[in-house]
């Protein structure tokens, strides 16, 4: 196996780390787009996977990511596959509208229709395909072509033949797989897919790329919620399917309806905006006072509940159906939320319209264990400073190699400046009207002065929202990504900005900020409204006071390093490529204390004329409609 482009000289390095790293131990890298982290990742594991019997688990956030994966693989040549779950899969689930079923659901629906066509019934007729196909042919086009998932999918498709089967079929002959980090991560789905790959974890080597998301993600699967809109369903559940007793002149119903009030109660109770902390029994207090009895009964209500709530699901699988129950979930839930005593959560109450119970995991190393039984692991992102937080919070060994590597292009392409009379610091926004005032003035001049695609960035919608009657002021049009925009909405809103000269309104930590291309000039400006710091809610103020505890390292681990990182992805949407040229405005006094992870940045006291300097001469306009 050869690499498949001239080295430069920074790939030279990156490989050497890699190559060391994957003889036993573990790779944090920071290496910005174009350095060429993927190809030097595939490259170096391959090598030593041939060598030595292992296999490659390439991990990954977004599609688009495994797509680019599939693409390099081409061009190196070993055995690759891309898994995605049934959701993304299974034909039969598309065809009978079972999409919105969980992994669990699709599973017990996937294995039952199975059987069928096992038992000479109708069941599955694109598992029937692959069991009459030929085997040997699939095999064999999918090792010659290196298909994506969705090209797969459009193949095997035409064929009838089900290529989630298929996949998990092949598996355990390729020396590359590429999936979801939830794959890995998610205990049920870690077991399932070392049982394909017929592997134990030593023998895995490990890659996560964008691996800036994997401590939220870690967090999202150590979380659960029980959540009023979960109660209600169950409820109605009860109604159609019947409400048996869990205690002696105690139904369903009624143990539902004392969580869904309490729910209510506490919301009202303890949320501060959006959420709040209980304190110890609070919602199993009420239900143990209601019905005058102990927590193990308690205990033995909502295992009776679980009862339920299985007959459901029994009933829903016998005739066919998805076989959810969501008496179960929440029975399940509820169960897990009152043995849930580690320090490692916070129990919180989560307002809204539908509040809800959330165990909010502050320790995400327990979900990433894992990663440490693997033989190696490397780590990449553009945006992963501070390392040295990144390999504490996922509890990665101390002899961890850490190295961020500078961008590889030119560094006079980008110009960072800020202001420092506004801020979005929320104490001042919320209590000086003047301080409002002055940073809408720094937005309406940016946007009569735009005269190159520009990118506004806000920390939150709100905030978004309360900026938008100034689009009547710009020259240009406004295009804006709105809370809950459909994804094809948005695609025409993103084309029609990269087209003509106009500015785009959009969050921090969207769907702009994060993963989407804008080469050459169709995006030359992005102007922060503020510094994106997390909300001050009570799940931060808890996982400060729990850095505190474990690294004395409350305020730089639970607040300075993702607000870092978001800064960093923000302005990595600017330069792609060595011919990219781009500034970044920073509308907040508090621009300078990021300026170690940022780089150089300078005060102006006129953003449009750093502009028009950084990117002389301007051009004639282009304008499209909104």
């Amino acid at each position: 196996m050869r690499f498949p482009y001239p080295p430069r000289p920074l790939q030279r390095q990156t490989l050497g780390l890699m190559e060391r790293a994957l003889e036993g131990g573990h790779l944090v890298l920071q290496a910005g787009t174009g350095s060429g982290k993927t190809v030097c990742a595939l490259y170096a594991a391959l090598t030593q996977a041939e060598e030595e019997d292992r296999v490659v688990l390439y991990l990954v956030r977004t599609n688009s990511q495994q797509r680019q994966v599939m693409l390099e693989l081409r061009k190196l040549g070993p055995f690759g596959i891309a898994l995605q779950g049934r959701q993304r899969l299974c034909l039969l689930a598309e065809d009978r509208h079972l999409g919105p079923g969980s992994a669990d659901e699709l599973s017990h629906f996937c294995r039952d229709r199975k059987e069928e066509v096992l038992a000479g019934k109708e069941g599955c007729r694109f598992f029937r395909g692959l069991l009459e196909g030929d085997g040997e042919a699939m095999r064999r086009w999918v090792q010659e072509t290196h298909p994506t998932a969705e090209e797969a999918r459009a193949h095997f498709r035409a064929q009838g033949i089900c290529p989630y089967e298929l996949n998990r079929v092949l598996a355990s002959q390729a020396r590359m797989i590429t999936a979801p980090y939830v794959y890995f991560f998610e205990p049920n789905l870690r077991r399932t897919l070392l049982e394909t790959l017929a592997r134990p974890p030593e023998d895995v080597l490990l890659i996560v790329d964008e691996a800036h998301n994997l401590p939220a993600h870690c967090r999202d699967v150590g979380s659960f919620r029980v959540s009023a809109k979960a109660v209600e369903r169950a409820e109605k559940e009860l109604m159609d399917y019947g409400d048996p007793e869990v205690a002696e002149g105690v139904s369903a119903f009624d143990l539902l309806e004392i969580v869904a009030g309490g729910l209510r109660d506490l919301a009202a109770e303890y949320v501060i905006e959006e959420d709040g902390f209980l304190p110890p029994l609070a919602l199993e207090g009420r239900a143990m006072q209601e019905f005058a009895i102990t927590t193990s009964q308690l205990r033995g209500m909502l295992g009776s509940l679980a009862a339920a709530g299985e007959a459901i699901r029994e009933v829903r699988r016998r005739t066919g159906s998805l076989p959810r129950s969501h008496t179960l979930g929440v029975a399940q839930n509820l169960l897990r939320w009152m043995t849930t005593e580690d320090l490692a959560y916070a129990k919180l109450i989560l307002g809204g319209e539908r509040p809800a119970l959330h165990a909010y995991c502050l320790d995400p190393s327990w979900v990433a264990e894992p990663i440490r039984a693997c033989h190696a692991s490397l780590h990449m992102s553009g945006t992963l400073a501070p390392l040295e937080e990144y390999r504490d919070t996922l509890g990665l060994p101390p002899d961890t190699l850490l190295r961020a590597f500078p961008s590889p292009f030119p560094p006079e392409n980008r110009r960072v400046v800020y202001r420092d009379h506004v801020t979005t610091r929320y104490q001042e926004l919320h209590e000086t009207p003047e301080a409002m005032a002055r940073l809408r003035d720094e937005v309406r001049i940016l946007l009569r002065d735009c005269r190159r695609n520009t990118l506004f960035l806000f920390p939150s919608y709100r905030l978004l929202e309360s900026f938008l009657d100034l689009r009547r002021e710009s020259q240009v049009p406004v295009f804006v990504e709105r809370r809950g925009m459909d994804q094809a909405a948005l695609m025409r809103s993103l084309d029609a900005f990269r087209r003509s000269t106009a500015a785009l309104f959009a969050v921090v930590g969207g769907r702009v900020s994060e993963g989407l291309d804008f080469p050459d000039r169709e995006l030359e400006v992005v102007v922060l409204v503020g510094i994106p710091y997390p909300k001050p809610t009570a799940a931060l103020r808890a996982l400060v006071r729990y850095y505190d505890w474990k690294f004395q390292k409350g305020w730089e681990y639970g607040v300075l390093a993702p607000t870092t990182r978001r800064l960093l992805q923000c302005m990595g949407r600017l330069i792609r490529s060595e011919r990219d040229r781009g500034i970044v405005i920073i509308l907040d006094r508090r621009a300078p204390l990021f300026k170690r992870a940022l780089g150089p940045m300078v005060l102006t006291e006129d953003p449009s004329r750093a502009i028009r300097e950084h990117l002389n001469p301007p051009e004639t306009v282009r304008v499209a409609s909104p």
